[in-house]
């Protein structure tokens, strides 16, 4: 049953607008689906780099199909990207903490 409902997920994900929630970066999946289903098994992955920061650019499935912290940092990196743009001044320190939790499999 998740898997029909991941599919439905994809698909409202691909055909609606919600540029203000976030995405998978490797599915599409939208975090406005991943918060309303969070309970009917469509969670995304929540990658703690500090005591009071995550990110979250993979859902639970793309991050656990990866398998392997080299094969998740390339969506990493596109996140850390989208936050370069925004401007934030911390964007360097918060990248190498990003990355010492990706590398550490968190």
């Amino acid at each position: 049953m998740a898997t029909f409902k991941r599919i439905v997920a994809l698909w409202l994900s691909r055909t609606t607008s919600f540029d203000h929630f976030g995405r998978c970066y490797r599915c599409g999946l939208s975090l406005r689906f991943s918060n309303t289903w969070r309970r009917r098994g469509l969670p995304f992955h929540s990658t703690p780099y500090s005591r009071t920061g995550a990110c979250f650019p993979l859902c639970e499935y793309c991050w656990r199909k990866l398998g392997t912290p080299e094969e998740r940092w390339p969506y990493y990196l596109r996140l850390m990207d989208k936050w370069a743009e925004s401007g934030d001044p911390e964007f360097l320190f918060t990248r190498e903490l990003v990355r010492q939790a990706v590398l550490e499999g968190k």
